[in-house]
């Protein structure tokens, strides 16, 4: 999935339909391009980035440990916010340590904007605030 040039893609991996279907919805409405995935296989398989992108992924993908194998060659360079609903409980793989934030669900999405900003480093826009 090649992202449209100009704005920043943000790469949403997560297996509820539900939850990725209205991240993607509230990421485009905030101006991003957004790409979601299913699995971590899918994503290994049919990420593109052309410029500035962050990558957002439940820590509860059935097929996770795959994406941390790989997270180094297939997110090269990315900056990963981590999503659970078990965070609070949960160690933190090592792969994922140096993630730019971390939210349990279910999060808001202003929580989410801000931390997808600072990641990519992007002024607030009128629209956020």
């Amino acid at each position: 999935m090649a992202p449209p040039t100009g704005r920043a893609t943000v790469f949403v991996l997560d297996d509820d339909d539900a939850v990725r279907d209205a991240l993607t919805t509230a990421l485009r409405s905030a101006g991003f391009a957004a790409a979601a995935f299913r699995s971590a296989a899918e994503f290994i398989e049919g990420h593109r980035s052309g410029g500035p992108a962050c990558l957002v992924v439940d820590l509860e993908l059935p097929d996770i440990d795959a994406l941390l194998c790989q997270l180094p060659a297939a997110a090269a360079g990315l900056p990963v916010i981590v999503t659970s609903r078990r965070l609070r409980r949960r160690r933190l793989p090592d792969e994922l340590a140096q993630c730019v934030g971390l939210l349990e669900k279910p999060f808001g999405h202003d929580e989410l904007m801000v931390l997808l900003r600072a990641a990519l480093r992007l002024e607030a826009s009128p629209s956020d605030t």
